[in-house]
């Protein structure tokens, strides 16, 4: 799996870079696209391999439980031409969404959110820690619902791309 910047544009008024994703898989080149906002790390715009386009586009900001948050609708045009929206509140003080309602009426939501400093116990690995390796079906350059951010990653936002061959290695 590659991942090249191919530049810089603007997307709905927004700074955004623009990757270029190119894997192999069972014998084919996939190569996928993503403009990725440079001050939020959300993909605005991503074109997969199979002709799948995910947008996502900011409505506005809103409190949701005491907190501010950037309400932003995510658009999916599958290559079948079937729709998919969904609507996320993005939190900018912890930077990921804290809230996402999802076709079919499901919600996925934080709440009782307290920032505060955690215990450095809280980061250590578990002594019977064991590096797993990824099914090869779960590999590839797929459409997946992420809150963690740049070029491939959904960037607490929406669609990603899964391009990658295994898990990362762990410092023991």
């Amino acid at each position: 799996t590659r991942c090249k910047k191919l530049g810089s544009e603007k997307l709905q008024g927004r700074e955004a870079e623009k990757w270029q994703i190119t894997a192999q898989r069972d014998g084919r080149t996939l190569v996928s696209q993503h403009w990725i906002d440079i001050e939020r790390r959300l993909a605005l715009r991503e074109k997969f391999a199979d002709g799948t386009l995910s947008e996502l586009k900011i409505l506005g900001k809103e409190k949701l439980n005491g907190r501010t948050t950037e309400k932003w609708q995510l658009t999916v045009i599958y290559n079948n031409g079937q729709r998919s929206q969904s609507t996320q509140w993005y939190d900018p003080q912890l930077q990921m969404v804290i809230r996402e309602e999802l076709p079919g009426g499901y919600v996925r939501e934080l709440r009782n959110i307290k920032v505060a400093k955690q215990a450095a116990s809280l980061f250590t690995i578990p002594a019977d820690y064991q590096r797993q390796q990824v099914p090869a079906q779960a590999a590839g350059m797929g459409i997946g619902m992420g809150a963690g951010a740049g070029a491939g990653a959904g960037a607490g936002s929406g669609a990603g791309a899964g391009a990658a061959g295994g898990t990362p290695p762990v410092k023991q």
